[in-house]
């Protein structure tokens, strides 16, 4: 699936959880400003995994954990291409960021952004 509609279904299946959840009392909403984070850290992942000839791994951004996290399987990077500007631009967005190796020689990068997902008071309405 390219990654614009990827991006697409991302963005529409956290509006319908929203909605979902916004007919609860003291529920959890979207935090516009760390979904546009989560968001612009996928496209630039995205980039660097389909330049490298890796893949994504795990996407989530469940109100369970109020977190959105990226796992993405790479063959070693060689930070002296062109892609290392963006790479540093996305380490400066996200608030954990993890790599380890695999079996095979691969590295797993892991992103996250916290706070996704905040809590709604109960006494506000939406």
């Amino acid at each position: 699936m390219p990654f614009n509609e990827a991006e697409d279904f991302v963005r529409e299946l956290a509006i319908q959880m929203e909605m979902r959840k916004a007919s609860f009392v003291g529920t959890y909403v979207i935090d516009p400003e760390n979904l546009k984070r989560f968001l612009q850290v996928a496209r630039i992942l995205n980039v660097i995994v389909q330049d490298v000839g890796g893949k994504l791994v795990d996407v989530d951004i469940t109100a369970q954990t109020l977190h959105g996290s990226i796992s993405a399987q790479i063959p070693l990077l060689d930070l002296y291409k062109e892609f290392l500007k963006d790479f540093v631009a996305m380490l400066e967005m996200v608030d954990v960021f993890g790599v380890s190796p695999t079996t095979n020689g691969d590295l797993v990068i892991e992103v996250s952004i916290n706070n996704v997902w905040r809590a709604f008071p109960a006494d506000k309405t939406l």
